[in-house]
């Protein structure tokens, strides 16, 4: 919980809750966030009077390691699953027109020698305004290293340590 009351600026009071979770579920990870809030905006009052701009925000994620030793031993493809919503909970009392928007992410890093993996993701959203603001306009497909890892193997480690280099479960 967090707020913020004034009583000698009107129009600057803002409130919010949240409920978090998270569990491990066998070999994937979930996320659960639920998020309320009321603020008061100034800038679109009519009439002299604050509008208080009522929302929830939802969210969820799952992470798990897929097809282990398939293409790599000792590593598997990595799967990650995210969305989010933004729901106006304001009614008919606030001059503006807010719709729901959502937006959907999943990414695989498919791993192809020790230390390197192939990233893919797509993103789904039905506001235009997402992928502009998450820079995500235009398709990018690269090519990430573990150098933690390349140290190892440098130093003649037989396997990487997943743990230690950050990866893997």
């Amino acid at each position: 919980m967090a707020g913020q009351h004034l009583t000698r600026e009107a129009g600057l009071n803002k409130y919010s809750g949240s409920l978090l979770v998270d569990a491990g579920l066998g070999p994937a990870d979930l996320t659960l966030n639920a998020t309320y809030s009321a603020v008061q905006d100034v800038k679109i009052a009519t009439r002299g009077m604050p509008v208080t701009l009522k929302q929830w925000k939802l969210a969820a994620g799952l992470s798990a390691t897929l097809a282990r030793d398939l293409l790599v031993d000792g590593r598997g493809t990595e799967l990650t699953l995210s969305g989010e919503a933004l729901v106006p909970r304001d009614g008919n009392s606030i001059p503006l027109d807010r719709k729901t928007t959502w937006k959907a992410d999943a990414s695989l890093k498919f791993p192809i020698t020790e230390t390197t993996q192939v990233p893919i993701s797509v993103t789904w959203t039905n506001d235009p305004n997402n992928l502009t603001k998450s820079r995500y306009v235009r398709g990018q497909m690269g090519i990430s290293y573990d150098f933690k890892s390349l140290v190892q193997l440098a130093k003649g480690g037989d396997k990487p340590d997943r743990a230690a280099a950050g990866g893997g479960r």
